[in-house]
This record gives structure tokens, sequence and C-alpha cells, in this order.
């Protein structure tokens, strides 16, 4: 699903800062291949038919501040196959079909006092190998599904988070996740559950 990118950096260290990026089919943003390591400050990725807002794969990095990610059919953010963006002060809202943000296959990135709000599944999702640092975060409101999932496998340290309204659990951890929890709260989840965890 994200073989059309709105756009696309493979190479470089370009800014792009003020944009709003729409998809007609696949993601708004790829960030993709080792040494990609863009700025991106004060974006819009929104409406995204048929894709996810921001893909960043294969060893890229990026820093991301201020960005509003929005209505996108499926994640908001995807980390995947060893990319390890920085992402600060950003929000993630209302995916149609996905997670806010997803993070799996050895991905990692650090999330810092991002809100994710509103989406179908997961606020925050991690699987299969994938291990991100999320600090002083919210995730509220998630229609389907947990506010955070770790599972599959899944890692990730979660400090200082905040979970709240969600359909499901605050914090889930199946099928094999082991995160590491401290001094997060979760609140008002409609199912109460936190499995294996290192809380």
């Amino acid at each position: 699903r994200d073989e059309a990118p709105a756009v696309r950096v493979t190479g470089g260290a370009p800014i792009l800062a003020d944009c709003t990026v729409t998809s007609g089919n696949g993601p708004g943003l790829e960030v993709r291949g080792a040494g990609t390591n863009p700025t991106v400050l004060d974006c819009a990725f929104r409406n995204c038919r048929d894709g996810n807002g921001i893909v960043v794969c294969e060893q890229a990095r990026g820093m991301f501040e201020r960005c509003k990610v929005a209505g996108n059919t499926f994640a908001g953010f995807v980390v995947r196959e060893g990319g390890d963006p920085v992402v600060r002060d950003c929000t993630f809202r209302n995916s149609r079909k996905g997670a806010g943000i997803l993070v799996y296959e050895q991905g990692r990135g650090t999330f810092e006092r991002c809100e994710s709000t509103g989406n179908t599944l997961a606020g925050f999702a991690v699987r299969a190998g994938g291990d991100p640092v999320v600090q002083d975060c919210t995730f509220r409101d998630s229609r389907e599904g947990a506010g955070i999932l770790v599972h599959m496998q899944g890692r990730g340290t979660f400090e200082r988070c905040e979970s709240t309204g969600n359909a499901l659990a605050g914090f889930a951890v199946e099928g094999g996740g082991d995160p590491l929890v401290r001094d997060c709260a979760f609140r008002q989840g409609k199912q109460v559950e936190i499995g294996r965890a290192h809380v």
C-alpha cells in the first residue's frame, strides 16, 4: 500500500516546512533508505486515500516536529524495517482503518509529547520486533482498539504516558509482547488489561 506516495525521500537531508500533503493512492510521505534524514516541521498529512500518512522504512531516520496527521485510510505514522525517526509534538487523529502509530519489523523511533486520538484501531501499536521509545504521550478515544497495544514479539519503552477513554484496554500486551512501562496512567478503558509487561 506504499507504492505511490505523494512525497518520497530516498536520500539526503531535505527540510519540509509548512506543507500540506494529501494522496489519492498511497502514503502522504515515504522516507526510505539508510542515510536518509529529512527534517519535517509544521506539516499536515491528511486524507491519504488507500495509504498511511507517513512511512519511515529501510533504516531511514528523520526529525518530525509539530506535524498534524489526520483522516488517513490506514495508520497515521508507520515505522518499519529498521526506521528510526524522532517525532515530537505531533498529533495523529482519526485514522479510518488503522492505528494512530504503528511500529513493526524492527522499527524503532523516539516519540515525545505526541497525541493519538480517535483512531479506529490502537492509538499506538507495536509488533514483530518493533522497539520504540515513547515518552510523555497521550492516547485517547480509540474507537475499536486499545490505547496502546504491544503484541507479536513487540517491545518498546513507555514512560510518563497517559491512555484514556479507549474502546478496549488502556494498555494491552498480547502474544509475546514484552514492553517496559514506567510512570504511566491508564483510565476509563472499557476493558482493563495489562498482560506481560515490565511495569
